[in-house]
């Protein structure tokens, strides 16, 4: 008995060796397709976090603008605010004919 596999309507042995080249090729150029599939994708990945990243870049820049200008609209706010216990102050200090800026400490003149 032949130790080669042999076909047996033909009497002949299939020589399996002349196939594993072939398939080892069309393996390897499968790879490298999966491989240039896998690239391409990664690739595009990459580029969509880059985007997603400067889009959140801009975003949190604008964030810290809009909170910048609460933050002076804030201080105005309260700067207004002391404006007017100021100009209350002095009109109360007319209407009582006080000299309002002598009572409050931050306001005197000399000792």
């Amino acid at each position: 008995m032949n130790t080669e596999s042999s076909s047996s309507s033909s009497g002949g042995s299939i020589n399996y060796q002349y196939f594993v080249p072939m398939l080892q090729d069309e393996l390897m150029n499968e790879l490298k397709k999966q491989i240039a599939m896998l690239e391409k994708a990664n690739k595009k990945q990459l580029q969509e976090n880059a985007e997603e990243i400067n889009r959140l870049h801009r975003s949190l820049k604008e964030s810290q603008q809009e909170c910048r200008e609460l933050l002076e609209a804030r201080q105005l706010y309260f700067i207004c605010l002391q404006l007017c216990v100021i100009l209350y102050c002095i009109i109360l200090s007319y209407l009582f004919d006080r000299p309002i800026f002598q009572e409050l400490p931050h306001f005197r003149q000399g000792p």
